[in-house]
């Protein structure tokens, strides 16, 4: 499992980082399975906990920045991309 998550991560792991993952991801599944045996019969499903809308700002167009402003502190750049060591690798 663990190697899995790596895998989608695009992480390199040292066996004692493993070791650690496992032990947290196992914490979290217990937990999970202490939640399932909560009783919720006769509780009202819900999306939102707080039933307050956020305050929400108008939308008004802004001029962007140049692509001169954008890269200007970038390491590399690709045409219009930044462009950046793949991701894990060391």
């Amino acid at each position: 499992m663990i190697e899995k998550l790596e895998k989608l991560a695009s992480l390199r792991l040292e066996e004692a980082e493993r070791k650690k993952i496992l032990k947290d991801v196992e914490e979290i599944l217990h937990w999970v399975e202490v939640l399932k045996e909560i009783d919720t019969e006769g509780v009202p499903p819900t999306t939102h906990p707080f039933l307050s809308s956020l305050p929400l700002r108008e939308d008004k167009p802004e001029t962007s920045l140049s692509d001169d402003e954008v890269f200007k502190n970038a390491k590399g750049k690709s045409g219009r991309f930044f462009k950046i060591r793949r991701p894990g690798w060391r």
